[in-house]
């Protein structure tokens, strides 16, 4: 028994080393563990949200080429923190409509240094629309997480602006305006490709995009649906039904149109009663045309083009009404915006069919209420695009510009329609 002690006193001090060893190299190991399992969820996590590639184009002064592993840990953290509610409503449309971020146009991508930044950011517009409502920058703002803009009408205004904006459809031959090389030339449409071309002189004027597309720099469509946590209770579809005297309505202003939505409503004519208000119409829609959908079991929301993106606020407005949508445009409308009440024309062999199908809703109380009942799951939001540029405009800058804004424009899919024979 006395020989273990004495074999373990002249091994003790080998022993001692052995597990002293051992005890580094597993400290070791775990530590070079834990960093590669760091590494992989910050990959993870960039992934998830936009993959950086897509931000800066091949070719390009790319920062990442610049900066290395310390400029992409960066440019993750900040997407990390961007506004959640943002990156949901992005990666939730990318999913359901296939869509991929492409790469830009870019002419040069530097990054904007400033040793004393502007903490109010201002926003002149450089040829507002008519449409557009003229507001404060606090009431356009006030309500954002970032609220720090002003916003002007004013071209005395311009040399001081962060971000001209710009409305490419009411743009007019003529050089731009004179500009620092800190200011953003912005955009701005919510028209599709086909009524909008920008004159020559400005195609390499712009910095970002504000549009309908989902590739915009700064992203706003018509109108986001989403499914209710629970439909709508206690509504009396029976009387609603009752209420409604007449067949199909339709509003319309531009009367010829690329998608030439007017030769197929002259065709569904010969099938169901059409009540066309508006300019191109024989009756006037008064204070509100949406208010008369009252009445009116069916709503055409045909697009004025056939656009893969194009959506305009006809069919969000929709979700407004006891109204079930007729709709005919470029998008898959089911795929994006839920299934069960949309009567999609492409879901029909001829115009004629479409309108025997009117019909039989006409006179089925029951199929008709089925309808209404699946639309009530889905509610529509109206988004502006004012509160992601006040953002867009206050977080570091690169310095990008499109070499030609109309090759951006031309990368929207349209085509011509091929449903107007009977």
């Amino acid at each position: 028994m006395k020989i273990i002690p004495l074999v373990w006193g002249k091994y003790r001090k080998h022993n001692i080393y052995i597990t002293a060893f051992f005890a580094v190299a597993t400290f070791v190991l775990s530590f070079r563990e834990i960093a590669r399992l760091e590494q992989i969820q910050t990959r993870k996590l960039a992934n998830q949200i936009v993959p950086f590639e897509a931000e800066f184009p091949e070719g390009g002064k790319n920062p990442f080429l610049r900066g290395g592993d310390s400029f992409r840990k960066q440019w993750i953290e900040r997407k990390l923190k961007e506004s959640f509610d943002d990156i949901v409503t992005e990666a939730s449309y990318e999913r359901s409509s296939g869509y991929k971020k492409a790469n830009l146009t870019v002419k040069e991508v530097t990054t904007m240094a400033s040793s004393s930044p502007k903490r109010l950011k201002d926003v002149v517009w450089f040829n507002a629309p008519a449409w557009i409502q003229r507001q404060k920058g606090s009431e356009l703002f006030g309500g954002c997480k970032y609220k720090m803009c002003t916003l002007s009408y004013d071209h005395r205004d311009l040399a001081k602006a962060d971000v001209v904006l710009v409305d490419g459809f009411n743009l007019h031959k003529g050089a731009p305006p004179p500009r620092s090389p800190t200011q953003m030339f912005a955009l701005f449409s919510f028209e599709p490709p086909t009524y909008l071309k920008i004159p020559s002189e400005w195609k390499d004027a712009f910095n970002w995009t504000i549009t309908y597309r989902p590739d915009s720099d700064v992203w706003r469509p018509y109108g986001i649906v989403r499914k209710r946590p629970s439909g709508l209770k206690g509504k009396n579809y029976d009387k609603l039904v009752k209420e409604k005297t007449n067949s199909v309505a339709w509003f319309v202003s531009r009367c010829v149109s690329h998608s030439q939505r007017e030769k197929y409503v002259q065709e569904l004519e010969r099938y169901i009663d059409i009540d066309v208000f508006g300019k191109c119409g024989d009756t006037k829609c008064g204070r509100d045309c949406y208010e008369k959908l009252k009445s009116y079991k069916f709503f055409l929301a045909f697009e004025n083009s056939f656009c893969e993106n194009y959506v305009t606020e006809k069919f969000f407005k929709t979700f407004l009404h006891d109204v079930v949508p007729v709709v005919r445009g470029g998008p898959d409308y089911k795929n994006l915006f839920g299934g069960g009440y949309i009567i999609d024309s492409k879901d029909f062999a001829n115009i004629r069919e479409l309108g025997y199908h009117l019909n039989f809703l006409l006179n089925n109380d029951k199929a008709y209420i089925e309808l209404l009942k699946e639309k009530d799951k889905f509610k529509a939001y109206f988004p502006l695009p004012w509160c992601g540029l006040c953002e867009k405009v206050h977080k570091p800058l690169f310095e990008q510009r499109y070499a030609d804004i109309n090759q951006w424009l031309a990368k929207e899919k349209c085509y011509s329609p091929s449903d107007l024979r009977t």
